[in-house]
C-alpha cells in the first residue's frame, strides 16, 4: 500500500478554486485552475518505497526460517533428550540394588567403604536422571512455547 500511495504522489495535481488579486486600481476575481507536475520533487520516493517493501518481506522471511530452525533444534534436543533418559533409566532399573547392598553389609561381605562408594553411585545416576528430566522439560516447555 506505501508503494502504491508513493505512486500517487507522483502524479500531476490539479487545483482548483476561486481567487482574487488587488493590485492599486485594478480588482481581479475569479476562478483558477492549476496543474502541479512534480518532476524532481519525489524522484527516488517510489524506489525507495519499493526497496522498503522489498526488506519488509525479507524479514518476515527470516523471522519465518528462524523461528522454524529454533523449532526443529528444540525437537531434536526432546528426542534426544528421551532417549538418554530411557537408556538410564533402563540401566538404574536393572542395576537398583540397594537391597542388595545393606543385605551385603548387614551379612559382613562388603566393608562400609564399599557400601558408601556404591551408594555414591547409586545417587549420582538418580541425580542424572533428574537433570536429564529436567533438561527435557525445558526443552519441551520451549517447544509448547510456540504452540499457540
Amino acid at each position: 500500500k506505501q508503494v502504491n500511495l508513493t505512486r500517487a504522489l507522483n502524479l500531476p495535481k490539479l487545483s482548483t478554486g476561486y481567487m482574487s488579486e488587488s493590485v492599486e486600481g485594478e480588482s481581479f476575481k475569479g476562478i483558477a485552475l492549476g496543474v502541479t507536475i512534480p518532476l524532481w520533487e519525489n524522484k527516488n520516493t517510489v524506489k525507495l518505497a519499493v526497496l522498503q517493501q522489498k526488506v519488509a518481506e525479507e524479514m518476515a522471511a527470516d523471522a519465518q526460517v528462524q523461528s522454524y530452525n529454533r523449532l526443529k533444534s528444540y525437537y531434536e534436543k526432546v528426542v534426544q533428550l528421551e532417549e538418554i533418559l530411557n537408556g538410564y533409566i533402563e540401566v538404574f532399573e536393572s542395576v537398583n540394588s540397594t537391597d542388595l547392598l545393606k543385605k551385603a553389609l548387614d551379612a559382613g561381605e562388603i566393608s562400609l567403604i564399599d557400601y558408601m562408594m556404591e551408594l555414591s553411585l547409586y545417587y549420582d545416576t538418580v541425580d542424572n536422571i533428574l537433570s536429564i528430566k529436567n533438561e527435557l522439560q525445558q526443552a519441551l516447555a520451549g517447544l509448547y512455547y510456540y504452540e499457540l
